[in-house]
């Protein structure tokens, strides 16, 4: 996400706003939109019920949780992309901006984690 926030400005340029979504509840997504100061929108569905439905559910994953996904939607609610990453493969900011604006398919690339990311993610391996 923070790829993606470095790069916002550029998205906007471009008449694009992004969004993420997360089965996190709100509590969750405010305190992680305000450590990683992100400044677009973090939708939240703790009832899994649109991961489900757009088919980007990973159950095998702390309880179940959304699969790493980017959606480029027009203005008028058309989905103009839609990628599928995992999560060591995932869709970078300049990937995506390059696919979009030449009309194409947005490269994806692998994933290196930061150190307190990782040790988060053990973490929560752990408690559930």
């Amino acid at each position: 996400m923070a790829d993606f926030e470095a790069h916002l400005d550029q998205f906007s340029r471009l008449g694009w706003n992004l969004a993420a979504l997360s089965t996190d509840a709100p509590a969750a997504a405010t305190t992680l939109k305000q450590e990683r100061q992100l400044h677009f929108t973090l939708l939240c569905d703790p009832e899994r019920r649109a991961v489900q439905a757009w088919n980007l559910f990973n159950s095998a994953e702390h309880g179940g949780i959304a699969k790493p996904a980017l959606f480029a939607i027009t203005p008028d609610g058309i989905i103009k992309f839609r990628g599928l990453g995992g999560v060591m493969q995932r869709a970078s900011a300049e990937g995506t901006l390059q696919g979009l604006a030449e009309g194409g398919d947005v490269k994806t690339s692998p994933v290196v984690p930061r150190l307190g990311d990782l040790a988060k993610a053990f973490s929560n391996q752990w408690k559930g």
